[in-house]
């Protein structure tokens, strides 16, 4: 889903424009910058009854083709019959930094770290289309809401209702939506989250 790259760039705009600027007072030192892009996925998970956060966090999306990646880190507790809320949003993040960033690093992508930080939506297409997987999930889609909350975020809410413990399964419904790729995405399928017992 995603992709990232890092570029070496011998002068940095700025740091080439100070240096023009002191240029009439003195050497000026241009340091290299070290320019990376990936993305991230914020998520939460909260008991509608009690409003109790259950899981959140903020992970980078760089493993995300791996269908087991997102139970990997959504996990949490509840018991049969509670109704929960399941948000994830998506952003787009390019770093600038004095090294090279690291690229696996949460802490580094989730955060300002570095130098510069720009953070952008990511529109992650046919969310509406999402149905479980199993014919007895750990929990059942009760309803789905898109968010748009434009320019701070895009991504989905998934009001869930758990029938046991275990792993929910999603995967895109096929002819949900005329898209090229639709029926592709609609073979897949991927862990989407953890109800620990």
């Amino acid at each position: 889903m995603s992709t990232t790259s890092i570029s070496k760039l011998k002068r940095h705009p700025a740091a080439l424009a100070s240096a023009i600027t002191a240029a009439c007072s003195g050497p000026a030192v241009v340091k290299d910058s070290y320019y990376a892009s990936g993305g991230v996925f914020h998520w939460s998970v909260v008991d509608a009854s009690t409003s109790t956060i259950l899981s959140e966090g903020c992970g980078t999306d760089r493993q995300s083709s791996n269908p087991a990646y997102y139970a990997e880190r959504i996990r949490f507790q509840s018991v049969q019959g509670a109704m929960l809320s399941e948000t994830v949003t998506w952003e787009d993040v390019t770093k600038e930094d004095e090294r090279p960033p690291p690229l696996d690093d949460d802490a580094y992508w989730c955060t300002d770290a570095g130098l510069t930080s720009l953070r952008t939506p990511r529109f992650v297409p046919i969310q509406e289309c999402i149905v479980t997987v199993d014919l007895d999930p750990a929990a059942t889609i009760q309803k789905l809401d898109l968010i748009d909350a434009h320019p701070w975020a895009h991504g989905r809410a998934l009001s869930l209702l758990v029938q046991h413990a275990g792993v929910l399964s999603l995967r895109y419904r096929a002819g949900c939506i005329d898209m090229g790729d639709a029926q592709s995405l609609a073979s897949q399928s991927w862990s989407e989250l953890t109800i620990l017992p």
